[in-house]
C-alpha cells in the first residue's frame, strides 16, 4: 500500500495558516529541523511507504505542537504528529502565512 500526500482545497489551506499563524503547528521547514528532532523518523518511515515520483512531491511538514515530545539536542521541538503538505499547496501556505505574518509585524509597530 501506498501513501499519497493529501492535497487541500482553499479553505483547508487558510486553515493551516491560521493554525500556523495561531501556533498550533511548526513548520518543519528546513532539513536541519527534520533531521535533529524525532519527525525525521516519522518522516522516514512514511517515505518507505511512498512512490519515488511521491517522495518529490513532499513540500513542508508541519510538526503538530500538542503532539510535542522532549525537544533534541539542539532545542529543536521534537513532534509525534506530523503533516506531510504537498509542494503545490505549500507555496500557497506559505506565501498567505508571510503576508499575514507581515500584517502582524506592522500592527506590532503601529
Amino acid at each position: 500500500m501506498s501513501y499519497k500526500i493529501p492535497r487541500y482545497n482553499e479553505e483547508e489551506r487558510k486553515q493551516l495558516v491560521v493554525d500556523m499563524v495561531e501556533g498550533k503547528l511548526y513548520a518543519c521547514d528546513t532539513e536541519d529541523k527534520l533531521r535533529l528532532g524525532y519527525q525525521y523518523l516519522i518522516l522516514n518511515s512514511m517515505m518507505g511507504k511512498m512512490s519515488k515520483k511521491e517522495r518529490g512531491n513532499i513540500g513542508l511538514v508541519l510538526g503538530v505542537w500538542s503532539s510535542v515530545g522532549p525537544r533534541a539536542c539542539n532545542n529543536i521541538p521534537s513532534f509525534g504528529t506530523i503533516q506531510i503538505i504537498h509542494k503545490d499547496d505549500s507555496k500557497h501556505i506559505l506565501e498567505e502565512y508571510n503576508k499575514k505574518i507581515i500584517t502582524i509585524k506592522q500592527v506590532i509597530k503601529s
